[in-house]
Parts: C-alpha cells; structure tokens; sequence
C-alpha cells in the first residue's frame, strides 16, 4: 500500500511539475487610437486562444513604411502585420509560421 502511493505521488508530482510552454507571436504594434489595429490584435488572441494553444504576445514596433515593415517580416524580425493584402504582398511576404 505504501509503495502503491508513492509510486502514484511521484507520477502525480511529475506531471505537475512538467514545463508548459507558450510559443512567441512578435505582432505588430497597434498604433496609438487606431481602431482597427486593437481589433487585429483582439482577433489574434482569439484565434490563438480557440487554437487550444498558449501564446506570448510581443509586441513590436515595425517602421512606418510598407517595404521596411516588408523587409523586417523576411528577417524574422517579428511574426505577424496586417499589411495590406494584395496577391503581389501575399508572394513577397514569408507565410506566419502559426
């Protein structure tokens, strides 16, 4: 009985004490009163949270200028922008790793 529960202790203490992991989405950051940034970001937790997944959400200052921000997503500089979405855009950006 004694080796019983300590045998089911250990089992239970191992899987608590597992790592969880979280993956890292660096997004864009939402400009100052815009509406339509906050909703892409709100959007995005959504799709991450319906996913099942755990995600750390980092925020990042892309440049202004469309080619930069381009150019930046290529680096791997961070992960997600709502550019806007033309066919040409959609070949000469890298897909979202998620």
């Amino acid at each position: 009985m004694n080796h019983r529960f300590t045998c089911l202790m250990t089992l239970l203490f191992t899987f608590i004490s597992l790592p969880s992991y979280a993956i890292d989405v660096c997004h864009a950051e939402a400009r100052e009163g815009s509406v339509l940034d906050q909703y892409s970001i709100e959007l995005l937790k959504y799709l991450i949270e319906s996913s099942g997944e755990t995600a750390n959400l980092i925020p990042y200052k892309p440049s202004g200028a469309q080619a930069r921000k381009e150019l930046q997503l290529k680096e791997g500089k961070y992960d997600i922008d709502w550019l806007g979405a033309t066919a040409e855009i959609e070949e000469r950006v890298p897909r979202s790793p998620f």
